[in-house]
């Protein structure tokens, strides 16, 4: 070990922590109140040691039993840094290169555009740069399998160049996680389980939804309407996996960013290289900044994407980080490399920037930055976009034109329509009403204007607008749905 690492390791040791308890607390609990949130969760590493671990405020709404730090949250896309890893630790092993092609690895993966499908790598599908947008349809609350989802993006629609521009794609990273699994001769579950979360002694940690509901001691997810906030249970994202099927606690992890800012290394034991380690962290994509980010981030220069991490300039500092959103929760991973430090949030409410406001005020305090109230300046950012959201849904209704009919009867628009990605819509009547099946969902289709028809359900289907296209004789033959196109199948 060279001289200026032993003095800046030393340097590191003495330092005296930016960190005080009672200051968290504060940070904490004022966000809670801010943002509506029932509970969350805080871990804190600084200089290469855990100095905070504390759950805030309750599991569910309107009850007792508060959240605690081993309380189990969904971490979702704060996934995509663990599957990364099982990349670098394969790597580590010369059983794959990070520039593999996909195929290599998983025969059968399948990308529409021929480019794309001819030299995608393994690094591509970690770096959000296929050309791809989401297509979060097939995977979310569907009862499709992995492979299936992966199947059916092969057929997905393309809506950029391959390698153009980033464009973040969950279903990249789901089957990056299934190649890490069929390198391994094993499932990626069982890989994550037994490469990262045992050797760090993530106890509580897993990726099955069956065994986290089995936790007595987890945090419940809960939705904002307006100011009303209410809970409901877990819902199963299996289907997800490497993008974004983890389950954990803020001890856990804590140990997570133990490895991190150890190098690779936990408990003086070597986990993995150096060098793969830090190739997760090495710019892949530039992130285009929009007037929507700039506004959530006034401090951040220049944002990029690595393999699993965001990168940003935040105040002159590299930061990586991560956020993670499913229905009923919200969390986010940071790293701050430069002082060895590392931060955990976690809520159980949805769609709250609770985690992204209490960040920035801990990165402040490890940095000794100037104090900024975040609660109040990204209330009032999220405020001004609700409104504007709100103004436009307005502006779409007062577009309707009232009082027209479809231009056929009801029982001519029914029958079976398909897509290549999508599978099967099943339009039928009942009742004098178009209903409408797609993979796991019905919806009642209630007449918007002309042959623009709104779904109506409990379901991801609500409000999906289906737009049916008339031939020159005047038959339905084509859907619009789920910003897809199906073909009508001809009648027999």
């Amino acid at each position: 070990m060279d001289a200026m690492r032993v003095f800046t390791l030393l340097f590191l040791a003495l330092r005296l922590s930016a960190i005080d308890p009672a200051a968290v607390d504060r940070l904490v609990d004022n966000a809670l109140k801010t943002w509506g949130s029932p509970g969350a969760a805080v871990a804190i590493v600084e200089n290469g040691r855990i100095v905070h671990v504390k759950g805030y405020g309750v599991r569910e709404m309107g009850k007792p039993a508060p959240v605690t730090a081993d309380s189990l949250f969904e971490i979702a896309s704060t996934t995509k840094a663990f599957t990364a890893l099982t990349v670098a630790l394969l790597a580590d092993e010369g059983r794959l290169d990070w520039d593999d092609p996909v195929r290599q690895h998983y025969p059968t993966f399948r990308l529409l555009d021929p480019l794309a499908n001819e030299n995608v790598t393994v690094r591509d599908l970690l770096c959000h740069r296929t050309g791809l947008p989401r297509h979060d349809a097939l995977w979310y609350r569907t009862n499709l399998s992995r492979a299936e989802v992966i199947a059916r993006i092969g057929a997905a629609q393309p809506n950029k160049q391959f390698r153009q521009e980033y464009q973040y794609q969950n279903i990249m990273f789901l089957t990056a996680g299934e190649l890490v699994g069929k390198v391994a001769g094993t499932t990626w579950d069982d890989f994550v389980q037994s490469r990262i979360f045992a050797p760090l002694g993530m106890s509580r940690t897993g990726t099955s939804y069956s065994a986290a509901v089995k936790h007595e001691d987890r945090a419940m997810p809960h939705r904002k309407n307006k100011d009303q906030v209410s809970t409901f249970d877990w819902l199963n994202f299996d289907n997800l996996g490497g993008a974004g099927a983890i389950n954990s606690s803020a001890r856990d992890l804590a140990q997570w960013l133990l490895l991190h800012t150890s190098g690779g290394e936990y408990g003086g034991r070597r986990i993995v290289s150096t060098k793969n380690l830090e190739e997760t962290y090495a710019p892949q994509t530039v992130i285009r900044a929009t007037a929507v980010t700039r506004a959530m981030n006034p401090e951040t220069a220049q944002n990029t994407y690595a393999m699993g991490w965001n990168i940003a300039h935040y105040r002159g500092h590299r930061i990586l980080g991560h956020a993670g959103v499913l229905d009923g929760f919200r969390s986010r991973v940071t790293l701050i490399p430069e002082t060895q430090s590392g931060i955990v949030v976690l809520a159980n409410l949805g769609r709250t920037d609770l985690p992204e406001s209490v960040t920035n005020s801990l990165v402040d305090l490890l940095l000794n930055l100037p104090a900024k109230d975040w609660d109040t300046y990204l209330k009032g950012v999220v405020t001004k976009q609700e409104a504007e959201a709100e103004a436009k849904r307005q502006e779409k209704i007062a577009q309707r034109t009232k009082d027209t009919k479809p231009a056929k009867p009801l029982a001519d628009y029914t029958g079976t329509y398909t897509e290549p990605a999508y599978g099967t819509v099943e339009i039928q009547e009942e009742q004098g009403q178009l209903r409408l099946k797609w993979a796991n969902f019905t919806a009642r289709l209630e007449h918007w204007h002309y042959e623009t028809f709104r779904a109506k359900a409990d379901n991801p289907l609500q409000n999906e607008d289906a737009l049916f296209t008339l031939d020159a004789a005047g038959q339905p033959t084509r859907l619009r749905f789920l910003e897809a196109d199906f073909q009508r199948k001809p009648l027999k």
